[in-house]
């Protein structure tokens, strides 16, 4: 309402109501009161709000890409040499034996003995040869498990044919004895490669062979080598 009209209206209210000087007197004063409180000041105008804009998310780093690996060779498969027909046995003349393959895991210990046919003819070898192991001229006292490799059986009856340069191997297998083992004293292998033949004594340039006096040997039979 506008404060003209309200007055009037107070006023008019006030002239109907009193009815003696003292009444008349502080109602007008009631009215002035009443009218001031309802003339109010504006409002003050409010800035309007402005919302603040989102904030700005940087973008995440990039992985560097990988380094590129090179493809992996398939391992090449070692080729098992074809069979060779033979007449007669090797003579022992016509074998050229060395010792090698050394290896080595889980305190298995592994040689191999490898036998060439230097001859100008084919022939064959057959069975398990006979070893035995001196280590500075004393022969040691070994347990030679004919047909085993490792504790386990092994084949013993094959027949190698060997061609003129072609060769066939054993494996000898032990537990290793580190510790008690004499591990300075060169050690001699000998071998007879053919049952009833000469023996051949192949000096192993040192003590490979980690055994003592009793100590377990395996044998295998004799079969085709690269």
């Amino acid at each position: 309402m506008p404060p003209a009209l309200l007055h009037g209206a107070v006023l008019g209210a006030v002239a109907l109501l009193a009815t003696g000087p003292v009444r008349a007197a502080v109602l007008a004063v009631a009215a002035a009161a009443i009218i001031a409180a309802l003339v109010v000041a504006p409002a003050p105008v409010r800035a309007p709000v402005v919302a603040a804009p989102p904030p700005t998310t940087a973008p995440l780093p990039t992985a560097p890409p990988g380094p590129t690996s090179a493809p992996i060779a398939a391992p090449t498969p070692v080729p098992t040499p074809a069979p060779v027909l033979a007449d007669a046995g090797c003579a022992p003349d016509d074998l050229q034996l060395t010792p090698g393959g050394w290896d080595a895991a889980m305190g298995l210990r592994a040689a191999a003995v490898v036998a060439r046919n230097t001859g100008s003819g084919a022939c064959w070898l057959e069975g398990v040869p006979e070893i035995a192991l001196a280590q500075g001229g004393r022969p040691l006292r070994l347990a030679v498990r004919a047909g085993e490799v490792g504790g386990s059986p092994a084949p013993t009856g094959e027949r190698v044919g060997l061609a003129p340069g072609g060769a066939a191997s054993v494996l000898l297998t032990w537990r290793t004895h580190a510790g008690w083992a004499d591990a300075t004293t060169p050690q001699t292998l000998t071998v007879t490669p053919v049952a009833g033949g000469p023996p051949v004594d192949l000096p192993l340039g040192g003590a490979p062979m980690d055994v003592i006096d009793g100590a377990e040997v395996g044998v295998t039979g004799w079969r085709p080598a690269p």
